[in-house]
This record gives structure tokens, sequence and C-alpha cells, in this order.
């Protein structure tokens, strides 16, 4: 579980989530962690991710080495999580 990314991150665009991913995959590595393990990005329930970060975090991590898409861990408000994370699976 990648917790690299806070609030702010989430919120951002598309490059901020690519290059949360790649630090991501770059702790990973470094932990010793083997290609093909699934990274899950940690959302907090009071953040407020948007559209555009996941479709870079998809986007970085399946560039990565590590497993598909990666995946996201929470504990989430609705409206705050799965509204965005839905919006950037439909411009997929």
């Amino acid at each position: 579980i990648y917790n690299g990314a806070g609030g702010a991150q989430v919120a951002g665009n598309r490059q901020v989530g690519i290059e949360r991913a790649r630090d991501a995959a770059s702790r990973a590595n470094g932990a010793g962690a083997p290609r093909g393990v699934r990274i899950y990005l940690d959302v907090e329930p009071q953040w407020r991710p948007s559209a555009e970060f996941f479709l870079g975090w998809w986007e970085g991590m399946l560039n990565s080495g590590y497993a598909s898409m990666g995946g996201v861990y929470a504990n989430p408000d609705l409206s705050n999580l799965f509204r965005p994370y839905f919006a950037a699976l439909r411009q997929l």
C-alpha cells in the first residue's frame, strides 16, 4: 500500500498521478517488492481525489512493471472517491 500521496496531491492533475505512481514503483522496487505485485494507493476518507489523478495513477502503474493499473485502498466517503473514480473509468 502506497501512502506517499496526500490530499492535495490526489486532487491534482494527470501528471501528479503519473508522478505518484512512479514514486510508488520506485519505493516498491527499493523495498525489494517483486515485479508483478499490485501496488495500492491509500486514499483517506476526507480527501477529494480527481478523475485526472486516477487516470495518471493508472497510466503510471501500467508503465511501471508492477501489476496492471494498481489498486485503491480506502475507507471512502462515497462522493469523494467513487464519483471521480468512475468518471475516470468512463474516460478509458
